[in-house]
């Protein structure tokens, strides 16, 4: 059974109540004692460690709460915008083009590319990449690097929506290679995507915003990691509306990269 009215919804299953407020989670069973939801990076790491367990060390983390603790503005073109967004449960960070053409604002990783620690070399490395993500609106044309690294002078390893490959399905563009389509609808609800890249390829991964129910996307081996930057590379977000003169935008509420241990 479920209620649901504008970014609030209701389900009771088994006897719980679960209330979901745009980007957090509350539980509370049926006599009314309220408990914490399962930890996203908890949920997320585990899945990806057990895919690639020699991936344990915490190179980025961020719940959003700011722009200016973990993150740190990136790179700008026009009318672009990149804020906090308090209002919304747990806080978010929001993504928008403006209304100006070619328009971006992004948010990286503190130090970007440069800081220690990093992702070594986003070619030859192991490392993956998490967001808990939600797009707000797309123009006729749009870019959402919803989920992605950078070396942040060449090119980066996106995983979102990228109107060049695909107006309705998941895309990917890993460095130089052109942006391929997932096969897979995408959704204008809360989701968590996943990239893993164990040295030679990188796989796509999308699943519910708590992490769970996380599938595969896209090719089954996954991506060639050749086409990569043979650089050291940060966590990156952004909404950018490409040639159109309109508003492209999207939030996010977690993010996490994971590298291999220093040796």
């Amino acid at each position: 059974m479920g209620v649901v009215q504008g970014d609030v919804q209701l389900r009771i299953n088994a006897g719980v109540l679960q209330q979901s407020v745009d980007g957090g989670l509350i539980w509370a069973n049926a006599g009314g004692a309220s408990s914490a939801a399962p930890d996203w990076f908890t949920t997320v790491a585990g899945f990806i460690r057990a895919l690639q367990p020699t991936l344990l060390t915490e190179a980025f983390k961020t719940e959003c709460a700011s722009v200016s603790v973990e993150c740190e503005l990136g790179a700008a073109a026009g009318s672009g915008t990149c804020v906090q967004d308090a209002t919304r449960s747990g806080g978010v960070i929001i993504s928008a083009s403006g209304g100006t053409a070619s328009s971006f604002r992004a948010v990286r990783s503190k130090g970007g590319a440069v800081a220690v620690p990093s992702i070594a070399n986003l070619r030859t490395g192991k490392w993956a990449v998490a967001s808990a993500t939600k797009m707000l609106a797309n123009p006729a044309t749009f870019l959402q690097n919803l989920c992605a690294v950078s070396d942040e002078a060449t090119f980066a390893v996106i995983l979102g929506a990228i109107q060049t490959a695909s107006g309705a399905n998941w895309a990917a563009q890993v460095g130089s290679a052109a942006a391929v389509d997932l096969g897979v609808a995408f959704n204008l609800n809360w989701n968590t995507l996943i990239q893993v890249a164990d040295g030679t390829n990188v796989k796509m991964y999308a699943g519910n915003q708590d992490g769970s129910s996380i599938v595969q996307i896209g090719n089954a081996g996954g991506y060639s990691q050749v086409t990569c930057p043979a650089a050291p590379g940060c966590w990156t977000f952004f909404s950018q509306n490409l040639g159109t003169a309109a508003n492209c935008s999207a939030a996010i509420d977690k993010a996490l990269v994971l590298t291999e241990n220093p040796a």
